[in-house]
C-alpha cells in the first residue's frame, strides 16, 4: 500500500510535524511524507486564469503538481492541518485551490486525484463544522476526519500516549 502523508503547518517542529513523523514511523518505507512550507508554490490569483481558457497554469511547474501526482498515485492520503481562526490554514486553501490547474479539462488526473482515499488529522479545538465543510471539496464525500486538540493531549499532542494511539487507531494500524 502506497501512502501519501502532507503536513500543510507553517511550523518545522509542531504538532503537524510530530503527527506526520509519527504516521511515517508507523508506515515506514510505504509511506512518502511532505511539508509543504518546504516548497514554494504560488497561490491561484497571480495570474491570467490560463486554466480556466483551456491553457497551461504559468506556475505548473512548482511543486504542486508533485503534491498533486503524490497523492493520485497513493492508495491512501493524509492531509495534516492546523486549525487557525477556526478555519485550515491557510497553506491547505492553496493547495486547494491550485488543484484546479491540474484537473481541470484532464479528466484522467481529477478521477485519480478524486478515487484517492484521504483522511485529514486536524490541530484544533473548535471549528469541526467548518474543516468538514472544506474538506468535502476533496472529492471524497464525507470527510474521514481525526480532530487532535491541546485541550485534551495537552501541548506538545504527540507527547501523549493516548494521542498516540488515537492516531494509530485512526489509521487502521
Amino acid at each position: 500500500m502506497k501512502i501519501c502523508i502532507i503536513s500543510f503547518s507553517g511550523r518545522a517542529n509542531g504538532n503537524c510535524s510530530a503527527i506526520s513523523t509519527y504516521l511515517k514511523e508507523l508506515y515506514g518505507d510505504s509511506a512518502e511524507e511532505y511539508r509543504f512550507a518546504d516548497f514554494s508554490i504560488t497561490p491561484c490569483g497571480c495570474c491570467a486564469h490560463q486554466c480556466f481558457q483551456g491553457k497551461n497554469c504559468p506556475h505548473i511547474g512548482d511543486m504542486e503538481v508533485t503534491l498533486l501526482e503524490a497523492v493520485a498515485s497513493s492508495d491512501l492520503a493524509y492531509f495534516i492541518v492546523p486549525n487557525y481562526c477556526g478555519y485550515p490554514c491557510s497553506n491547505f486553501f492553496v493547495f486547494h485551490e491550485r488543484c484546479v490547474c491540474w484537473t481541470w479539462r484532464q479528466q484522467d488526473r481529477a478521477d485519480a486525484y478524486g478515487h484517492t482515499r484521504k483522511k485529514f488529522i486536524v490541530v484544533s479545538n473548535s471549528g469541526e463544522d467548518n474543516f468538514r465543510q472544506v474538506f468535502r471539496y476533496q472529492g471524497c464525500g464525507e470527510p474521514d476526519i481525526l480532530f487532535l486538540g491541546s485541550r485534551k493531549y495537552g501541548n506538545p499532542i504527540m507527547a501523549s500516549q493516548e494521542a498516540r494511539e488515537t492516531v494509530k487507531i485512526f489509521a487502521d494500524l
